[in-house]
C-alpha cells in the first residue's frame, strides 16, 4: 500500500521541469501578442476604405473588369491595353466575392488573411510532423505571428499570400509523403500548381518538391 510520502515522491517526479514551465509561459505571452498583432492588422484592413499599398487598387479594378465583363487578360497589341502581371486565381476569388456583396479591397484582404492563417496552421502541423514537438511546433507558430511582413502581407489585397500559403500546403503534402509515408504526393503537384496559378514566381515549392524526389 503507497504511504502519503510515497505519493508525494511520485507526485514530484512526474512534475514538469521548472524551465518548461517558464518557457510555456513565456511561449503564451508571446503567443497573445502575436493574436492581438494579427487581430489589429485584420481590424484595420476591415475598416480601411482606401489602399494600403499602391498595387491594392490595380488588382482591385482588375478583378472587377473580370466581375463585370467576364474578361482579364487583353490583346497586348491593341487597345485597350490592359495587362494583368499575374495569373488568375486571386482575381477569381476576388471577384467571386465581389459578386457576392463584399466590397472589391475588404474581399482581397480577407482572402489574403485566410492565406495568413493557413500558413500557420501548415506551419504547426509541418514542425510537429518533423520534430513530433508541439512546443516546437507552437513556438514556430509564435514566432511567424510575431513577424511583422508576414502580418503585413497577410492583410492587404495582393497576391503573395495566397500564393505562399498554395506553396507551403505543398511543401506540407510532399512531407507527409516522405515521412510518414501519406498518399499525398497528388495533393502536392495540385497546391503546387495552384501557388503558379496565382504567381508566377511561386516556382521554389515545385522546384524543391522535384528536386527532392529526384535525390530519393
Amino acid at each position: 500500500m503507497a504511504t502519503p510520502d510515497d505519493t508525494a515522491q511520485v507526485t514530484v517526479a512526474n512534475a514538469p521541469p521548472k524551465g518548461k514551465i517558464v518557457y510555456r509561459r513565456l511561449l503564451i505571452v508571446f503567443g497573445v501578442i502575436a493574436l492581438l498583432a494579427v487581430c489589429l492588422h485584420a481590424v484595420v484592413a476591415g475598416i480601411a476604405a482606401n489602399e494600403l499599398t499602391s498595387v491594392e487598387p490595380i488588382i482591385a479594378m482588375q478583378s472587377r473588369t473580370l466581375a463585370e465583363q467576364g474578361t482579364l487578360y487583353y490583346h497586348l497589341r491593341s487597345y485597350p491595353y490592359t495587362v494583368c502581371a499575374y495569373m488568375p486565381s486571386f482575381y477569381l476569388l476576388e471577384a467571386g466575392l465581389y459578386r457576392l456583396g463584399v466590397p472589391l479591397l475588404q474581399a482581397g484582404r480577407l482572402i489574403s488573411l485566410c492565406a495568413f492563417l493557413a500558413i500557420l496552421w501548415l506551419l504547426f502541423r509541418t514542425i510537429e510532423l518533423y520534430s513530433g514537438d508541439k512546443y516546437a511546433a507552437w513556438t514556430g507558430v509564435v514566432l511567424a505571428g510575431l513577424t511583422q511582413q508576414l502580418v503585413a502581407w497577410g492583410t492587404v489585397a495582393q497576391t503573395d499570400m495566397l500564393s505562399i500559403a498554395c506553396g507551403f500546403a505543398a511543401l506540407y503534402f510532399y512531407s507527409r509523403y516522405h515521412v510518414s509515408g501519406d498518399d499525398t504526393i497528388g495533393w502536392s503537384a495540385v497546391c503546387a500548381l495552384a501557388g503558379l496559378m496565382t504567381k508566377q514566381t511561386a516556382i521554389a515549392a515545385p522546384i524543391a518538391i522535384f528536386l527532392l524526389l529526384v535525390r530519393n
